[in-house]
């Protein structure tokens, strides 16, 4: 759900290019601050009222000393690289796509947020499914091959980018191309929020049974910081990429 309300987010920043910088800035700054305070409210609300499991836990003044417990586990430490690698691919998704479709794919800015939301509708509608493999082969069997499905997923969105196609298509015909493209990734990214977290249960309790610990929220802890270490860095180089490729926003882009 929020995804989808940030897509419309996107969509009325999009639509106030038209009226210049600092109408553009007036919102981006409503919608930050409303966000902000929803979160900031949210998880103060989630450390007073949930509490921990009973049971036996490690305690330590200094959270990131007990990251390497996470490590010493050999599934969580494959688990881990799988998080890096899928964040940081749907973050490359989420920065660039925007830039390739807009600049690249030559399609109108009120366009773009269609094919995002094209993402974010068939990644909704791929649970049952995804689910229901699960069930019928195995969760990590699914989840495997989801990861499959994943890799390859990503290869229609060159189709959209790809410049004879573009020359000889209009522009409704690369927008379903490109809402396509946008739901085969969404599709295979949802496999890693529905079984991956399935998967994600099964190793803690693996750890639970081996060491009689209850780890969970250094294991949780460790796996969102390295989600977000993923999608951020790729986002600090995505900047970097575009700046170095001579990028200017709002601008007829030259073909070199």
């Amino acid at each position: 759900i929020g995804s989808l309300f940030g897509v419309g987010m996107m969509a009325a920043l999009m639509s106030r290019e038209r009226e210049g910088a600092a109408s553009v800035r007036g919102v981006a700054a409503a919608c930050g601050a409303g966000w902000g305070l929803l979160t900031a409210c949210l998880i103060v609300a989630s450390v007073a009222l949930l509490r921990e499991a009973p049971g036996r836990h490690i305690e330590a003044r200094n959270p990131f000393s007990l990251f390497p417990v996470v490590l010493r586990c050999r599934h969580a430490r494959l688990f881990t690289g799988v998080l890096i690698l899928h964040d940081g691919c749907k973050a490359t998704f989420a920065n660039l796509a925007p830039y390739a479709l807009q600049y690249v794919a030559e399609l109108p800015p009120s366009y773009v947020p269609v094919a995002v939301a094209a993402y974010m509708v068939a990644s909704v509608f791929a649970v049952p499914m995804w689910l229901r493999l699960g069930r019928r082969w195995g969760k990590l069997t699914a989840f495997r091959y989801s990861m499959l499905f994943n890799a390859v997923a990503y290869l229609p969105l060159g189709f959209a980018v790809y410049q004879p196609l573009i020359d000889a298509t209009t522009d409704g015909q690369r927008l379903v191309l490109a809402c396509l493209a946008a739901m085969c990734i969404g599709v295979g990214a949802n496999a890693r929020n529905n079984l991956g977290e399935s998967v994600a249960g099964d190793i803690i309790d693996y750890d639970h049974a081996e060491s009689g610990e209850r780890k969970q929220g250094i294991f949780f802890s460790f796996w969102m910081l390295a989600q977000k270490t993923a999608g951020g860095g790729v986002t600090l180089f995505s900047g970097f990429l575009l700046d170095a490729a001579g990028f200017v926003p709002n601008r007829e882009q030259v073909r070199q």
